[in-house]
């Protein structure tokens, strides 16, 4: 068995066609699905760890991907999977409460998400024909929202009950609907312009 480290998260094991025989498996066998490829697996990485003389923190996830080599043995790349990290100079935004825009008019609703930023998420909710758009925004989103969507209906920013009526009582349209909607607002332009 040849064991090489390739960085702090990799290790490399080339087993030959004898050893695979030892080891009662063969490269087309190997699925982690099946729990003697698994007990396989453990086997090769703790032979690995005493041939290194080193450990490996097993308490995160691992990828470990397999290839054949020329001699009929395999290749096993070993790669611990390390979170991602935010840097320190980089703050991400908390989402305050929901925004909560409502209409009765379909064409106010048009207008009014016509003129969203294109970030802004949302679910479109109808009860009555009346629509309702349930929105997250960051602290600094909210004033902006707020002073478009007043323009073209009502606006609740601590709406946190009436979100959940609204949820559970109004019927869904569709998630994400800003995006959705922008692009309908596009299309109907292209269309009258055709026309």
């Amino acid at each position: 068995m040849k064991c090489r480290m390739r960085n702090k998260n990799g290790l490399e094991v080339t087993l030959s066609r004898e050893e695979m025989a030892a080891l009662d498996i063969t490269y087309e066998k190997l699925d982690y699905a099946n729990t003697e490829t698994r007990r396989v697996l453990w086997t090769v990485l703790d032979e690995a760890e005493s041939v290194l003389g080193c450990s490996f923190d097993l308490s995160g996830k691992m990828r470990i991907e397999a290839r054949p080599n020329a001699d009929g043995g395999c290749i096993l790349d070993f790669t611990l999977q390390t979170e991602p990290t935010v840097p320190r100079h980089e703050k991400t935004e908390k989402r305050q409460a929901a925004l909560l825009f409502e209409t009765d008019n379909a064409d106010d609703l048009l207008a009014a998400v016509k003129h969203l930023p294109c970030t802004v998420g949302g679910d479109l909710y109808i009860h009555k024909n009346r629509f309702r758009l349930l929105s997250a925004a960051t602290f600094s989103e909210k004033e902006q929202l707020c002073a478009i969507l007043t323009e073209f209906g009502t606006v609740d920013e601590n709406c946190t009950v009436t979100s959940a009526q609204t949820r559970e009582y109004w019927s869904l349209v569709c998630k994400n609907a800003v995006g959705l909607l922008q692009s309908y607002c596009l299309l109907r332009e292209n269309t009258d312009v055709q026309n």
